[in-house]
């Protein structure tokens, strides 16, 4: 936390954080968010699953109203509808037709495994094929960094 608030005491001219941590600098006044030029909620459905709802929107109280504002979301729930009426004078929705991203070149798996068991069940996936070559997606930079470990001890 000293290595961002420091950044910030700097002068950011981008600050990407969670909402919680967002708070936790508007309150403790290390961060000003009411001369924004632009605030983008990236992944608002995810935000709204995991309960931010409330936070987002205190957070949006607090920053200017001439402010540009962008919202990435995979799905439009009603209630970030709501909050993009309330907090946008005007917005568009911009849907991304869905067509086919894979090509031949690729084979995509999947395997469907508990929770405690997924860690093993990838080193199992990467210890079987000669030439693994994938991508890994977690939720939280913790649970990577814990993954990295796990397969680096192995």
């Amino acid at each position: 936390m000293r290595q961002q608030i420091s950044a910030l005491r700097g002068g950011a001219q981008i600050v990407v954080g969670t909402p919680g941590r967002v708070m936790d600098m508007i309150n403790k006044k290390y961060l000003k968010i009411n001369e924004l030029s632009y605030f983008i909620l990236d992944e608002a459905d995810e935000m709204l699953n995991m309960g931010f709802l409330e936070d987002i929107e205190e957070i949006l109280k607090a920053t200017n109203e001439d402010k540009k504002m962008l919202f990435f979301s995979a799905t439009m729930p009603k209630q970030i509808l709501k909050v993009a009426k309330t907090y946008m004078q005007e917005f568009e929705i911009v849907k991304v037709a869905a067509q086919q991203l894979t090509t031949s070149n690729t084979e995509q798996i999947y395997f469907e495994v508990r929770e405690r068991d997924k860690v093993e069940a990838l080193t199992r996936i990467i210890d079987s094929e000669k030439e693994f070559y994938g991508i890994v997606f977690c939720r939280t930079k913790r649970e990577c960094d814990d993954l990295t470990a796990s397969l680096q001890s192995r």
